[in-house]
């Protein structure tokens, strides 16, 4: 019986070891990340609805929102347009699938979204420089490591969700050249 009891308590402790090194090695066997699947799939530079039916690109959608994602390319995008009249979302996911920055519809202006995603040194030289292009403008870090630009906004109803769509797909998501003026120019 002793014996027994030794088998059983060996193979149990066997059996754990493998299951947490089967857990903790899952991730490297599995390299696709979400935004990967976005970038592979979805056209860069302009916004694409994600369908009900959009499991393997992105897990975990409320079906109650329309869904919309554009790539981001890794230079300055803006993003600019109008949004529906309801309840809306928007957000930066970095290249794991977190989400990075987001705002709603309470922080927008005039219901329109005017974002500047770019990386950290363009930003700054637009902040230094104070252009008034860009008063009125949110500028917005983009991950280091890639991502997507994922907006959702409220479908009251099945029948508004087509409407909701057609106004996410309006929304400009494209490569943009920032223009600042010569900081070596002397004002007058």
């Amino acid at each position: 019986m002793n014996a027994l009891a030794r088998w059983m308590l060996g193979g149990l402790f066997l059996g754990g070891i493998i299951h947490i090194l089967t857990i903790l090695l899952l991730p490297t066997y599995v390299p696709v990340t979400p935004a990967d699947r976005v970038a592979a799939a979805e056209p860069a530079g302009r916004f694409t609805l994600l369908g009900p039916d959009s499991g393997p690109m992105l897990a975990g959608l409320d079906p109650s929102f329309v869904h919309a994602v554009c790539p981001l390319t890794g230079g300055t995008q803006r993003l600019t347009g109008r949004m529906p009249g309801t309840l809306w979302t928007f957000a930066i996911v970095d290249g794991a699938g977190a989400v990075s920055q987001s705002f709603t519809d309470a922080s927008a202006l005039n219901n329109g979204i005017d974002v500047l995603v770019a990386p950290r040194d363009t930003l700054e030289a637009i902040r230094f420089a104070a252009p008034p292009d860009y008063e009125t403008t949110l500028l917005l870090d983009q991950p280091p490591s890639g991502g997507f630009v994922l907006l959702r906004a409220y479908a009251p109803s099945p029948a508004d969700a087509a409407e909701i769509g057609a106004v996410l797909e309006t929304i400009s998501c494209a490569p943009f050249e920032v223009v600042l003026p010569d900081a070596t120019a002397t004002q007058p």
